[in-house]
């Protein structure tokens, strides 16, 4: 991104939301957000749903901001130990799309 660092947190961070990409915890100072990016069918127990409280939503992919010589270098890494369909990519191209 060619924004300030400030800004690019910012946006990204309004992504995200816009996204419906839940943020499990997050450190702007390092510059990661901890995202849930599970499908709707990982996130939903099945047919006993309906007898417990929604899933918590849990830390699948990182989501890391960068300040380059001049530009904010956004990256996403999908955890080893979720083993669900959506990857890193697929995140990226999300938020791109809400971006801009």
């Amino acid at each position: 991104m060619s924004l300030d660092y400030g800004r690019s947190w910012a946006e990204v961070s309004r992504a995200l939301t816009e996204a419906k990409v839940p943020v499990v915890d997050l450190n702007r100072s390092e510059g990661w957000f901890y995202v849930d990016y599970r499908t709707e069918d990982e996130r939903e127990s099945g047919w006993f749903n309906w007898f417990s409280d929604a899933e918590e939503p849990r830390h699948t992919h990182t989501v890391t901001l960068v300040e380059g010589d001049k530009d904010i270098v956004i990256t996403a890494e999908r955890l080893q130990s979720y083993d669900g369909e959506q990857t890193a990519p697929d995140l990226l191209t999300e938020l791109f799309d809400y971006l801009y």
